[in-house]
């Protein structure tokens, strides 16, 4: 994967989406450090917040964002029921388009 990653000219921004119901996976971990050592930009949202109560939901965060190595930046919650979320994904997302290439 990190010869796809390095050699698209034209990849701007990875989204790599999470269940936040459970820990970090092996793949998840796998992949994060494949985008860190390409030096792809990236973002990490953590899907079906919404399956979690009010309480729960801000311990896993933390926990899955710790377990990520994505503490300081944090990750982007979505709840599609609700449609919480999903405006901060689609400005992430046109901002990404907008830029230059990142070679």
């Amino acid at each position: 994967i990190e010869t796809y990653l390095v050699g698209r000219r034209d990849l701007r921004l990875v989204v790599l989406l999470v269940d936040s119901r459970h820990p970090a996976q092996p793949g998840d971990l796998n992949l994060l450090a494949a985008l860190r050592r390409a030096d792809v930009p990236y973002a990490v949202v953590a899907t079906k917040t919404d399956k979690l109560s009010r309480n729960k939901r801000k311990g896993m965060l933390s926990k899955l964002a710790a377990e990520l190595g994505e503490a300081e930046r944090g990750l982007l919650p979505l709840q599609s029921l609700a449609r919480v979320g999903t405006d901060d994904i689609w400005a992430m997302l046109r901002v990404a388009c907008a830029t230059e290439r990142r070679f």
